[in-house]
């Protein structure tokens, strides 16, 4: 009951979904870094018990280390995981989950992880399995990092993949994405996004010289050769 000469207040409070994070970024570079800050950030107010916005080292703000940049990646990917892998993730974590390397387990209904033998890393996130781990390659590229396809972190990596390798081509971006990452359903993902990134500048037509005319003239036949 509120009191004589109190007035009551109301508190709204909204749950925010990892696409709110993500979703205002368009580079990958750009939002790992923002979520490695942000770590940073809370790591260090976790230790001082400071939660203000505006306290900051006295040294200012160092560079990211790989290890808080990897500690950034592997937290965002395992947000997108969680949100668009929750019925496939119950299925893995039950009793009875798909053996590694075996073609048949758990999934007894069609689920987006038909045919590729899904399994948790010690990291926490889900990798393709299957027989490529008997083959002498990277860890990686042996067991990529799985991803839901159309969408926004999934097309920032081809872009920022497209990028890194000089604008190649739908095939080679393809594989090189998938030295890490495997996006489900990605070839038509990819040929929009790489179509897109292609066609963005035309390359224009080239004006010929002022004195190509010159070099045009009319003769008989067989008159000149070579």
């Amino acid at each position: 009951m509120s009191s004589p000469g109190f007035k009551e207040g109301v508190v709204l409070v909204t749950a925010l979904t990892g696409s709110y994070i993500y979703s205002g970024f368009s580079d990958y570079g750009c939002l790992v870094r923002s979520i490695g800050y942000i770590l940073r950030w809370r790591k260090g107010n976790l230790l001082t018990g400071d939660v203000s916005t505006s306290s900051r080292s006295s040294k200012g703000i160092r560079y990211l280390s790989p290890e808080e940049i990897a500690q950034a990646e592997r937290n965002l990917l395992l947000l997108i995981q969680q949100e668009k892998f929750a019925p496939e993730i119950k299925l893995l974590q039950s009793k009875n989950p798909r053996p590694y390397g075996k073609s048949s387990g758990a999934f007894k209904n069609r689920t987006k992880f038909d045919e590729i033998n899904p399994f948790f890393y010690s990291d926490g996130l889900i990798r393709v399995g299957g027989r490529l781990k008997n083959y002498n390659l990277p860890f990686n590229q042996k067991h990529p990092i799985l991803l839901p396809s159309a969408h926004h972190v999934s097309d920032l990596i081809i872009r920022d993949v497209h990028h890194r390798n000089l604008h190649s081509g739908i095939q080679s971006t393809l594989y090189a994405v998938r030295e890490r990452f495997w996006i489900l359903n990605d070839k038509n993902q990819f040929r929009i996004i790489v179509y897109l990134l292609i066609n963005a500048f035309p390359r224009p037509d080239r004006i010929s010289g002022k004195d190509g005319i010159r070099n045009i003239f009319t003769s008989s036949k067989f008159v000149k050769n070579g």
